[in-house]
């Protein structure tokens, strides 16, 4: 929904008309958080230097504002500055910490890492 929003007011508009009908309420949503410049330097890495017109540095930013004004239960804020590893490692004890079924799972790609 921030990609699609100018705000984070019509953020949360586009999320409440799409509840119910079109999504179902995340237990857990993750945001990862990495400075713009960076989440650009991978993209252009990823894709040889043509990002996508939702990819262009200023809806990065718009999208980074709206992100951060998430609040409620089920959002987890994870540094995603570091390495794939780092981020993965966040996530998984995200997970850990609020999944209480497959957890054999989630410690088995813990020892991975």
């Amino acid at each position: 929904m921030a990609f699609q929003a100018n705000s984070a007011d019509e953020a949360d508009s586009l999320y409440e008309s799409y509840l119910g009908t079109e999504i179902l309420r995340p237990d857990i949503t993750m945001i990862l958080r990495c400075p713009v410049s960076q989440g650009r330097q991978r993209i252009e890495r990823r894709d040889k230097g043509s990002p996508s017109t939702f990819e262009s540095d200023e809806a990065q930013r718009r999208a980074k504002e709206i992100y951060e004004t998430r609040s409620g239960s089920h959002y987890r804020f994870i540094d995603a500055s570091g390495t794939k590893d780092d981020t993965l490692r966040q996530a998984v004890a995200v997970l850990k910490e609020n999944c209480r079924t497959r957890r054999d799972i989630l410690e088995h790609l813990e020892q991975r890492l």
